[in-house]
């Protein structure tokens, strides 16, 4: 250990009340000399206390710089003791680790001492465990609280239809034009996404987190079952279909709560109440799901509508007489061209299609049909 390194050794010794007789003797003897010693011993004193957050950045030769610097003096205008300069290449976080080793186990204690100072150290080490757990587990906390209020949007497009896999498991079926919105991580106490559109839903079951589904016109809650929500905006009808399980529907103030099962279905218009439960075939309103179109004597007005969204197309009707009129159908994998010319000679009107423009005439012999 050079001279230097014994120099700071020894003044820190003293601050701990770990010197010697002799060595205190010294350092005393060094304070009465000058004002400027006493004021450059208080310095690293306090040094040494506001150090203990980031021993890791300094050396020894830093440390001194640092508290001559915050004492207000100049090194050289301490009295010189020993006239050494202190300079050291051992980090001060090391030599502090071997000062609190020694003031615990160095020679000269009484098993009390021993005991004592362990406990003391040992206490410090398990405070300062606890402390840096409780830190991590706040910001753990934080996070949790930033990504439940952090939203998702997803779309799809008039002619696509995609699959979600969300946090906690459930996977919902997006039909054409469907806009959903989720967050990036569920609360604890509930599981609540926003659609407009069409989503078929198996939901992974939680009983201590319910999953909710809101719509324009309605809520939907499950614990973990599967069914199928059609709620576009410029419908203003929500409508249900359950697969498996028990679904909880009602209208957006909670009135009337309606309990769907397997095979039932119901729906609530905008501001309204909705219908008592209806047993079903549920493959006629799950049929999109395999790429079908089922038609059972509904208006020509809501064919033209599931067309639209699902060949991005336009559709121009020049005769609104034509859309109340009703149709019993079944499609798959046709194209729009060959579902159109179906629909033309059943419902007897004419067409003309340009581009993703389609246009509906009257047909010239079908006047008896009005």
């Amino acid at each position: 250990m050079s001279k230097n390194t014994q120099t700071l050794h020894l003044f820190i010794r003293y601050i701990l009340n770990e010197a010697t007789y002799e060595e205190k003797l010294k350092i005393e003897q060094w304070l009465k000399k000058d004002a400027t010693n006493q004021q450059l011993l208080r310095s690293l004193e306090q040094l040494l206390h506001e150090s203990q957050l980031d021993l890791t950045r300094w050396n020894e030769d830093e440390l001194w710089n640092k508290f001559a610097t915050k004492a207000g003096i100049a090194l050289s205008q301490a009295e010189p003791l020993d006239e050494v300069k202190l300079k050291s290449d051992m980090n001060i976080f090391s030599w502090l680790i071997f000062s609190v080793m020694q003031w615990c186990f160095g020679t000269n204690r009484s098993s009390f001492q021993y005991v004592f100072r362990f406990a003391i150290i040992l206490l410090l080490i398990l405070g300062g465990t606890f402390g840096t757990a409780v830190y991590f587990k706040q910001l753990q906390q934080k996070r949790e609280l930033a990504y439940q209020s952090t939203y998702q949007e997803y779309y799809t497009q008039k002619g696509e239809r995609s699959t979600l896999l969300l946090s906690d498991g459930t996977s919902i079926h997006l039909n054409s034009a469907t806009k959903i919105r989720f967050p990036v991580l569920f609360a604890k106490e509930k599981r609540e996404i926003f659609l407009d559109g069409e989503g078929f839903f198996e939901v992974a079951h939680n009983e201590s987190s319910p999953f909710i589904v809101r719509t324009a016109n309605a809520n939907i809650r499950v614990l973990g079952t599967i069914f199928n929500v059609t709620s576009y905006s410029e419908d203003d009808k929500t409508q249900v279909v359950v697969s498996e399980g028990q679904v909880a529907f009602a209208g957006t103030q909670q009135q009337d709560v309606v309990l769907l099962n397997r095979n039932q279905m119901s729906s609530v218009i905008k501001c309204g109440y909705p219908t008592t439960a209806e047993v079903i075939r549920t493959d006629k309103y799950l049929a999109w799901l395999k790429n079908q179109m089922v038609f059972e004597n509904v208006t020509l007005a809501e064919v033209i509508k599931q067309l639209s969204r699902k060949y991005d197309v336009v559709f121009e009707v020049n005769d609104p007489n034509l859309l109340n009129r009703h149709i019993v159908a079944t499609y798959g994998n046709e194209s729009l061209s060959q579902i159109i010319r179906s629909l033309s000679f059943s419902l007897r009107f004419q067409y003309e299609q340009r581009g993703k423009v389609v246009s509906l005439y009257r047909h010239r012999d079908s006047k008896a049909l009005y």
